[in-house]
């Protein structure tokens, strides 16, 4: 099991910097448990939402809302990295900024779009909170 290229070393490097981080997340707790202990990452991530503590699924924004409600920060600051549409729509409806890394070839319409998260400007979470 390997993460899409990027995602360990952003997961790290916002850590490391003292970037609060959660997890919001379609599968069911059980899968997200399992994908986190293979990575080893379960210690980087402050919040998890998962499919069982929502009643409604992406795009409706309740699961970044409550993920947001997890690590005590207000949407507004809040920056949702994703890969699918439905959650890019979720993101902007919990008005939450958003980057988009292209699934199958294909572009998110988010504030920050990227092909792959390992392209992604080493700045760019934070012009994402300064532009509000």
């Amino acid at each position: 099991m390997q993460p899409l290229p990027g995602v360990a070393q952003w997961v790290h490097r916002l850590h490391e910097e003292g970037w609060l981080q959660a997890i919001a997340s379609s599968a069911p707790r059980p899968n997200i448990d399992v994908v986190l202990d293979a990575l080893g990452a379960a210690g980087f991530f402050q919040g998890i939402v998962s499919a069982d503590d929502v009643h409604r699924g992406k795009p409706d924004p309740e699961v970044y809302l409550s993920a947001a409600l997890r690590v005590g920060v207000s949407p507004a600051r809040c920056i949702v990295v994703e890969d699918a549409a439905a959650g890019i729509q979720g993101a902007r409806a919990a008005g939450m900024r958003s980057i988009g890394a292209e699934h199958n070839g294909k572009r998110l319409a988010a504030d920050v779009a990227v092909k792959s998260l390992d392209l992604l400007k080493a700045d760019a979470f934070e012009k994402l909170l300064s532009t509000r």
